[in-house]
């Protein structure tokens, strides 16, 4: 275990989720002190739609950790700005508060503020929005996450060290959320000390070469049923709990589909309609035919009862990504190879 004095570094935390939590409480196991916590009030995220957010009030309390309930998410209010200066910070660890950090803040810290940002082929590809999420979505089978130190644009710092971790059959938004805070404990452990005593050399990034992925609202994720089993799959697990889950239509009424799975290839459902329930057993589970074969629906939320035979409304899943990229202009002009040439870009 690595013990540094209580005085010896003023450290802070900026948070308001889950992961902001388990990162702290492991990073205090490692023999770090926190000294400041900023973090938001349980009305403040429900207005800012903060998904997993938790409120760590109590954690922060039973470790004598001094809380600053931020008066805005973005910090771009003075009396942010003031407050956060006026602690006088020599490290804030950022985990779990999805805005910018302000430039007069940044500026305000000796080393400065560090946080985690990947993608599955490594930064400068895959900066932006959501790409946990959006590598289940492409299918991606591993993620190269790297603990950066923050400059004001978009995920542009410098890389202090990065760390792989696999994306299996098995993940979802959650469980790579889990990864991705592990491996940031990981790199914290293996580089923080460095950090205080000017050890690091961190890599520039290369902006040539930099991509971006776009920001996903809970509108984003109705499903298209004429797409393969898989796609369906992936898109799923990639905004299931903590987010606000894939949805579908039933008569003009909201289906939301927590987990599925797909379910056979054999089995023949090719009379039936695309979106159709062509099973439905004994404790509500049921399975839908899908662009290719079919998909079995274990976890879902309605408010009424699913019957056999009923038949889901689909989207067209090239013309809702259209619609992401629109209200992100910065992604057509720098973004995402592979999302484009998906529609047509």
């Amino acid at each position: 275990m690595i013990m540094i004095k209580q005085h010896e570094y003023k450290l802070g935390f900026i948070g308001s989720k889950s992961t902001t939590l388990e990162c702290m409480r492991d990073f205090i196991s490692d023999g770090f002190s926190v000294k400041y916590l900023i973090t938001l009030r349980p009305k403040q995220a429900a207005e800012n739609h903060v998904a997993g957010y938790h409120d760590l009030a109590a954690f922060a309390r039973d470790n004598n950790i001094e809380t600053y309930y931020s008066i805005k998410y973005s910090l771009k209010d003075r009396a942010d700005i003031e407050k956060i200066r006026s602690f006088q910070l020599d490290l804030l660890i950022t985990i779990g508060w999805q805005r910018l950090i302000p430039s007069e803040v940044l500026s305000s810290l000796r080393i400065g503020a560090c946080g985690m940002h990947g993608s599955s082929w490594g930064l400068p590809r895959g900066r932006g929005r959501s790409p946990l999420n959006w590598s289940l979505i492409q299918d991606k089978k591993s993620f190269l996450t790297s603990l950066i130190l923050y400059k004001a644009g978009v995920d542009d710092g410098s890389i202090i060290g990065s760390q792989l971790f696999d994306i299996n059959e098995f993940d979802n938004c959650e469980t790579l959320h889990f990864k991705n805070r592990l491996a940031m404990n990981k790199l914290l452990k293996e580089h923080v000390m460095d950090l205080f005593e000017n050890k690091i050399r961190p890599r520039e990034q290369a902006e040539e070469l930099a991509t971006y992925y776009p920001q996903r609202k809970p509108e984003d994720g109705a499903i298209d049923w004429n797409i393969g089993t898989r796609e369906i799959y992936n898109f799923i697990r990639a905004q299931t709990r903590p987010f606000d889950g894939a949805f579908t239509f039933l008569k003009g009424r909201k289906v939301i589909i927590w987990k599925a799975q797909p379910f056979d290839i054999q089995l023949d459902y090719s009379e039936a309609k695309v979106g159709e329930v062509v099973e439905l057993f004994y404790n509500r589970d049921f399975v839908v035919k899908t662009g290719d074969n079919s998909l079995l629906v274990t976890d879902f939320g309605a408010d009424k009862e699913i019957k056999r035979g009923d038949v889901f409304t689909s989207v067209d899943y090239k013309e809702t990504l259209r619609e992401i990229v629109k209200r992100y202009p910065a992604f057509v002009e720098e973004g995402q190879k592979e999302i484009k040439e998906t529609i047509n870009l």
